[in-house]
């Protein structure tokens, strides 16, 4: 009885990040950037920049699920601020 009301827990929980996961990669993707009145090369690089957000956050997320090592977190967010910089600067 016990196991069924964690199992429940458990489901929700998983429930709830896969939300707030769908809700940050919108959030990336949908970032209109802070200029007010961009022109089509600024709203173009706007766009691919979005897609490459998108992307890294995908490979990320996959990775979490993938790789169970207690390292994975520390490398990935190292990884990530490399790739960001080396991507988005």
């Amino acid at each position: 009885m016990l196991a069924a009301f964690f199992d429940g827990v458990c489901g929700a929980v998983v429930g709830v990040v896969a939300i707030v996961a769908a809700d940050l990669l919108e959030a990336s993707v949908n970032f209109p950037g802070f200029i007010t009145n961009p022109s089509v090369e600024e709203r173009l690089k706007n766009i691919s920049d979005n897609s490459l957000a998108a992307v890294l956050y995908m490979l990320t997320l996959s990775a979490l699920y993938k790789f169970t090592n207690k390292y994975t977190a520390i490398v990935l967010v190292v990884v990530g601020a490399l790739a960001g910089q080396y991507l988005f600067l």
